[in-house]
């Protein structure tokens, strides 16, 4: 149910992003997606609910594509060719980065509490 529920939400984002990006630009909307799938990453472990993990389920199918379609069209608006390799290089890393601290940062958590 739960990857349902994330496919449904990303299906919904992917067609909601074209507007979001118009009415606030592309920094903040990307701004926005990016923060609501990191901070849903930070709450889902930290209260063991259904309704909790179902909700934070949703508002990963809304972060984590939203924020990629608007980093993509960022980056081939904004990035030159012969650039992009090493930009999206750099970016992946930023994003590996940061859900290895979220996943430690839960482990420290189970582990103490």
């Amino acid at each position: 149910f739960s990857e349902a529920e994330y496919a449904a939400f990303a299906m919904v984002v992917g067609l909601l992003t074209p507007t979001l990006q118009r009415r606030l630009g592309d920094a903040v909307a990307l701004l926005l997606l990016f923060s609501a799938y990191t901070s849903a990453s930070i709450v889902m472990p930290m209260y063991p609910s259904y309704i909790v993990f179902s909700t934070c389920q949703a508002i990963h199918g809304l972060g984590n594509p939203g924020s990629r379609v608007v980093r993509k069209a960022l980056v081939l608006r904004s990035v030159e060719r012969g650039e992009l390799g090493r930009f999206n290089g750099w970016v992946s890393l930023l994003f590996t980065l940061t859900r290895i601290v979220i996943i430690g940062t839960s482990t420290l958590m189970i582990g103490v509490g």
